[in-house]
Parts: structure tokens; sequence; C-alpha cells
């Protein structure tokens, strides 16, 4: 995990920078580390805080260009599938919606034992949120 759309709001431009560090800083992503050691390579993909991003196609490039790496940018509905993908196998004969709630986006799926049915991504995440409330306790403090 990236938190790729921590830097995201309000300028809608996505951060080359990981965990406060600049890009170029970084170490070998995961996948570089796979192949290196025999292992099969990590499926890699960005998600909402790319997919918005004004820049997030430059953004991508750029970061497949440094590290030799195939990123796939999926769309909120797919999303929401490997979302619910992912959870499913953690519950007995699932039935109901199951939930991503991230920084830049919440998906949805319908959950019907091994099928995954309707499925939609809403521009509802926590990032945007949490830079309000954190602005608004500053302002708070600082009287």
């Amino acid at each position: 995990m990236c938190a790729l759309g921590k830097g995201l709001a309000p300028h809608r431009q996505a951060q080359p920078r990981r965990g406060g560090a600049r890009q170029k800083d970084h170490r070998p992503l995961p996948a570089d580390g796979a192949t290196a050691a025999g292992r099969q390579p990590s499926d890699i993909v960005a998600t909402a805080a790319v997919r918005d991003a004004e820049n997030g196609k430059d953004f991508v490039r750029e970061l497949e260009r440094a590290h030799g790496i195939k990123i796939t940018v999926v769309t909120g509905e797919r999303e929401a599938e490997l979302a619910a993908e992912a959870c499913s196998p953690s519950v007995h004969e699932p039935f109901g919606i199951s939930a991503d709630l991230g920084g830049g986006s919440m998906e949805l799926a319908t959950v019907e034992r091994t099928k995954i049915g309707h499925r939609t991504s809403c521009r509802l995440g926590l990032a945007a949120p949490q830079r309000r409330l954190r602005g608004r306790r500053r302002k708070k403090w600082n009287r």
C-alpha cells in the first residue's frame, strides 16, 4: 500500500512521494524483488488516487519507467470486484455487500456466495475529510 492519494487534494495531482520520501529515493518496488528472487511478480494496481488525479497517466508512466514495472489503473467497478474477492474467502458462504473505504473512494459490491454481482465506486473516501478536520483543529487550537 502506497497511499498515493495522500497528497491528491486540493490540487488533484498525484504526488511523487511515498512515506514522505521523494520517488527517486525509493528502494525497488516489491515486484522487482520478487522477479530477482525467481518468484512470480505481483500485480501492481493503481486505484482512485491515480485514477482521479489530473496527472495520473504521467505519474504511472514515470513509475513504470523508473522501476521497470507494469501498473494497471483499475476502474472503480474493478476495484470493487477486487475488494470483494479479497474479503470473500474469510467468510463462510458470504451473502451481502462488501465495502472498501479508502482514501479517495468507497467501493461497494454485492456478494452471494461465490458470485460477485453489482459493483460501484463512490467518490467518498477518508483522505479529504481528514484534511478538512486537521485544518479545523489547527484553527481552533491557534485561537
